[in-house]
């Protein structure tokens, strides 16, 4: 069994597959296994492949059917509702198709039957009890439920009508739980029921009845605890769905409602009075009373405009100070639930000095005075807040110039959570404006255009939601790119969530944010990378020739990106070895193969430089950390044939061959001017750094002219690393290279990873090279081990067939010490050692292969001499 769980856990999707298969036979032989076996089902239900994913759907069903164990149907249920949330569609039918088949179906017989009405009610009463308990305990259960809810009570479902009775009789089971449970039950498992109610007033309101609506009443009548304000809320939230489906006979109720909530206005915080907002219109459009709201509005916008005056920082004024919160506060909510623009008679009557226009220009320029800095922090929060809540359902106001300089000046300040209210407000309007939530009041003029236009006049009628998306992206952009790439928390989360939307909507030149989002893919907050990936794919399939062209600068953003915001520099997260630009690489692959060598040959040359150009004073070097970063992306990417593979462990080795014989030759002539020692018995001269009988070199050098070479030497060799841990990774020998750059068909093979290669060597290199600068004699040790690499004359490689790619520097090791290094003066270096484990070295004929008689003319600086 513990073989059979690690299983479960492995590389490949269909060694997982079979395993949780087997697992699932083993719980039905041994029931005893469950407890193992279903953490580990439960555990692959968010497994990488989508076929796993549904592997697991089919098994936790069978789980579910047999088990009594309330805590695991909770967890089976849970992991049923997260996968309506898949990415995959396929996934997510499946999801909903089996809840609705565990949840709803055994129902179906029973729901017309009167003989089967207590079985019935036990039935509805344990799921209940189960969906309650799962809202206890999960944050996201809600959410989840009500995407289910609302997929398997749409037309699309075929079981629509029954789920519909199904469900109805599931809302009538809560209410009368709700009802003879309210003394025992406790204040906790109310909150639960009321919020698990809310969550089917928002599926379908026609799930409820008149008489269900009155049981509710008594929660809002008074508030005296946090706990009765959490209850209130929920039902407010029932009220807003359910009340416009209430006709003018239950005017009774309607008003007291409407009475309770009136009285309520002045004690709430936002988030509940914006709710309460919303239900006292849902009401007005059903009583036709808006005198009332008016009446509220002038109320505090009078006062609002009498406190601009006073001086609202003074410590005598700090009651003043929290009324003008409170009725800020409320202005907002007001302006963006309700449409009071037929009304401006009367606040003209209430304000002579107001040339008249717009009764949320009117609110705005009341609130605008409060956002300023001079005014108390506090304060201004709470202005910038229903500054922003009325320009999302007015964004006319967006487009005013004094709007915009007022939103433009947070962003010069240094007030992060500022900057967050403002972008909070442009995703709130831009998720109206996609049409991703509902808006929060439709404003009569925009309803009679919609009734006025035939959809093709309508179409080209630019709105006010139009000009202010564009206003909004043109002007403040550069802003959410700069909050976006700086930090790592909810306010850059808010911040790509926006460039996202502008991007979706094509309101700027789509290379503007690549930067950012190749960047953002690269976050440790999975929430930012996962909204950054989708937005590139996105934009890539849209635009692929251009992001081509963007993609190297990219790139270097995402460097600096992982240095600065993140803290770490390297390319890959060690163990699993996982490459950072993998979301990057994942897309580039959607593109042809000649897209892929093209990009993959530039990123390569990110690593190459000019020596002469190179800077080396910064420690470290930002061209050595740089370096890293890619050679470490490169190791780690996952290729999927050799048509990619083959031509980028090419272009590794052309840079190296090219630039590494110009650092080769700076090295010997200013640090060890080299001689070559006296033909030997094999035929062969082999040439050797004159090093140091000690680690000297033979003529004083500037440690600033070291520091560089030895910089170059590391950078190169960070380089060349990741080329000889492809090569073993994936059985790319010379044989296979030079043959392949002839056969098409070798080339559009899949690349195959070899058993047994493990990326530790090649990460340990790279640590080594990062610490040269750390002494003289490493960086001495480094120069020479490059130069002695780059010294061997390519004329006495062995034979093109041969396998061999004992080409590392850890390869390199002088037998003296057992560190690695060039073979020192009078010692020859230890005999390289197969790379490929489990296979014997083929022995062959030393020096050239017979009749090969040319010698090559690139010198490519592999070193695959079988050392003796």
């Amino acid at each position: 069994m513990r073989v059979i769980l690690r299983c479960a856990t492995d590389a490949s999707p269909m060694v997982r597959d079979s395993a949780l298969s087997l697992i699932a036979k083993c719980i039905t032989l041994k029931p005893k296994l469950e407890e193992d076996g279903c953490r580990s089902i439960l555990t692959c239900a968010a497994d990488a492949t989508a076929g796993v994913r549904k592997r697991c759907i089919g098994l936790l069903k069978d789980v579910y059917l047999k088990t009594s164990r309330a805590e695991l149907k909770l967890a089976i249920l849970d992991s049923f509702l997260q996968r309506t949330g898949d990415p995959e569609e396929s996934v997510v039918s499946l999801a909903c198709q089996t809840f609705e088949e565990i949840w709803l179906a055994p129902f179906y017989d029973l729901i017309d039957s009167t003989q089967d009405g207590s079985k019935l009610n036990v039935g509805l009463t344990e799921r209940v009890t189960l969906i309650v308990s799962l809202v206890q305990r999960s944050e996201t259960a809600l959410e989840t439920l009500g995407v289910c809810l609302k997929k398997i009570l749409s037309d699309k479902s075929r079981s629509s009508a029954l789920n519909f009775k199904v469900c109805k009789a599931l809302v009538s089971t809560m209410f009368e739980k709700l009802v003879e449970d309210n003394d025992c039950s406790g204040k906790e498992f109310q909150q639960a029921l009321l919020h698990t109610i809310t969550v089917f007033a928002k599926s379908n309101a026609k799930l409820f009845r008149p008489d269900q609506l009155e049981t509710l009443h008594p929660y809002i009548g008074h508030l005296a605890t946090a706990e009765d304000l959490f209850l209130f809320r929920s039902v407010v939230v029932i009220y807003r769905c359910v009340l416009p489906f209430l006709s003018s006979t239950h005017h009774t109720l309607l008003k007291e409602v409407q009475n309770d909530l009136f009285k309520s206005v002045a004690k709430l915080a936002r988030s509940e009075l914006n709710e309460v907002m919303a239900c006292l219109w849902t009401i007005n459009g059903v009583l036709n009373n808006t005198d009332r709201l008016v009446k509220l509005t002038i109320s505090v916008l009078k006062p609002i405009q009498h406190y601009r005056n006073i001086e609202l920082s003074d410590n005598a004024n700090t009651a003043v100070l929290a009324r003008a919160k409170s009725y800020i506060r409320i202005a907002g909510c007001v302006g963006r639930h309700c449409d009071l623009e037929k009304y401006e008679p009367h606040f003209k009557n209430a304000f002579p000095s107001w040339k008249g226009g717009s009764v949320a220009g009117l609110m705005v320029d009341a609130i605008m005075p409060f956002t300023l800095p001079h005014q108390p922090l506090e304060l201004r929060v709470m202005a910038l807040e229903s500054l922003g809540s009325i320009c999302q359902s007015w964004p006319a106001q967006f487009s005013r110039e004094e709007p915009r300089k007022i939103l433009s000046m947070v962003f010069k300040e240094d007030n992060p959570s500022l900057q967050n209210i403002v972008l909070r407000a442009f995703a709130d309007f831009f998720a109206m404006h996609e049409g991703r939530t509902e808006k929060s009041v439709m404003p009569a003029a925009e309803v009679a255009d919609q009734e006025n236009f035939t959809r093709l006049g309508g179409s080209m009628k630019a709105s006010d939601n139009d000009g202010a998306a564009a206003l909004i992206a043109q002007h403040f952009l550069q802003s959410m790119l700069r909050v976006a790439q700086s930090r790592q928390d909810s306010y850059a989360l808010t911040a790509i969530e926006l460039i996202a939307s502008i991007n979706r909507q094509g309101l700027v030149h789509p290379k503007e944010c690549a930067g950012v989002l190749v960047s953002l893919e690269t976050s440790t907050v999975p929430a930012i990378a996962k909204v950054a990936f989708e937005t590139h794919k996105m934009l890539h399939q849209q635009y692929e020739s251009m992001f081509e062209r963007e993609y190297m600068r990219a790139v270097q953003e995402a460097f600096y990106y992982q240095r600065d915001v993140v803290g770490d520099s390297s390319g890959a997260l060690s163990r699993p070895f996982v490459a950072k630009l993998a979301p990057l690489f994942e897309i580039v692959k959607i593109s042809n193969s000649r897209y892929q060598k093209k990009f993959l040959a530039n990123l390569c040359a990110k690593v190459d430089f000019e020596l002469k150009k190179l800077d080396a004073t910064c420690n470290p070097p930002e061209h050595l950390l740089l370096a890293r970063f890619v050679s470490q992306n490169l190791a780690f990417f996952d290729y999927a044939q050799h048509t990619e593979l083959v031509p980028t462990i090419g272009c590794m080795e052309r840079i190296v061959s090219a630039t590494g014989t110009v650092v080769a030759h700076s090295i010997e002539t200013e640090l060890f001017p080299g001689k070559v020692e006296p033909p030997q018995p094999d035929g062969f001269s082999m040439p050797v750094a004159e090093g140091p009988g000690a680690v000297a070199p033979l003529q004083q050098v500037s440690p600033e002219t070291l520091r560089l070479l030895a910089t170059a030497a590391a950078a190169l060799s960070m380089l060349w690393e990741a080329r000889t841990y492809l090569r073993r990774l994936y059985g790319v020998t010379a044989h296979t290279r030079d043959k392949g750059s002839k056969g098409v068909k070798d080339l559009n093979k899949s690349a195959t990873k070899v058993h047994g290669v493990t990326g530790d060597k090649f990460w340990d290199a790279i640590q080594r090279n990062m610490a040269i600068l750390d002494s003289e004699e490493n960086m001495l040790n480094k120069c020479r081990e490059f130069a002695t690499l780059l010294a061997i004359d390519d004329e006495f490689k062995v034979g093109e067939e041969e396998d061999v790619d004992g080409d590392s520097f850890d390869d390199l090791e002088d037998p003296g010490t057992g560190t690695a290094g060039g073979p020192v003066s009078g010692q020859r270096p230890a005999k390289r050692k197969n790379s490929i484990p489990g296979q014997n070295p083929v022995k062959r004929p030393r020096g050239r292969k017979p009749g090969s008689g040319k010698k090559r003319a690139s010198m490519e600086p592999d070193g695959e001499l079988d050392w003796h």
